[in-house]
């Protein structure tokens, strides 16, 4: 099954500011040159971070969309990527080929935010609407919440990173240092955290186990 994410809306800001990034490489942040450069920094390592724990920081909005390959329907159980925490769910639509979408209604589904990474389970009785070569969107909110929300560890991380990242900026050193991971291995999310579904898929030829899809 093919999967797509996009941002749609992106947060407000950084878990980590500019003051407190120059504090941390013990430079003035109102130097006319050094401040733009910070806030760069800031924001290629807080990308790092969300991108090596598969998880979203700041609270935004961000889309799935799942293109599973008839007569393998969209899964009865779904893994939100970067959904770690989900703190509510949009919407689901089902979609045919010439993008007329369909919102499937919310009593045939419950929403997981307790699990990381969050997740939505199709309830049994009930299936998803299915069109021959069409594809399933998911619309969630996910994220701490606000930088203050973020856990400490993380922030160092990221301070980390964007001190490495201008110690080396002319050659740009984008590696994950065994210290950051040190901060990281507890937010970290493997593959085996997003299993494409639950064994049971529904299909219009009838529901049986199909075994795991596949990243």
């Amino acid at each position: 099954m093919r999967r797509a994410i996009k941002v749609i809306t992106p947060p407000q800001g950084y878990p980590v500011t500019r003051d407190e990034a120059a504090d941390w490489l013990h430079v003035d942040p109102s130097n006319v040159s050094e401040g733009p450069l910070i806030e760069e920094l800031i924001a290629t390592a807080t990308d790092m971070v969300e991108k090596y724990c598969s998880r979203a920081l700041l609270t935004q909005t961000l889309m799935m969309e799942f293109m599973p390959h008839p007569p393998e329907i969209l899964p009865m159980r779904l893994y939100l990527w970067r959904a770690a925490p989900l703190q509510s769910i949009a919407f689901v639509k089902a979609c045919e080929q010439d993008g007329t979408e369909h919102t499937q209604a919310t009593n045939i589904y419950e929403v997981d935010t307790v699990s990381i990474p969050g997740r939505l389970q199709l309830l049994m009785g009930f299936w998803w609407d299915y069109f021959v070569f069409g594809y399933y969107k998911v619309q969630y909110t996910a994220g701490f919440g606000a930088a203050s929300d973020v856990p400490p560890p993380i922030k160092t991380a990221i301070k980390m990173l964007v001190s490495q990242l201008y110690q080396s900026r002319e050659e740009m050193d984008y590696s994950i240092s065994p210290q950051v991971e040190v901060l990281l291995q507890d937010y970290k999310l493997d593959e085996f955290d997003f299993p494409d579904s639950s064994a049971v898929k529904w299909s219009p030829f009838g529901t049986a186990s199909l075994g795991y899809g596949y990243r």
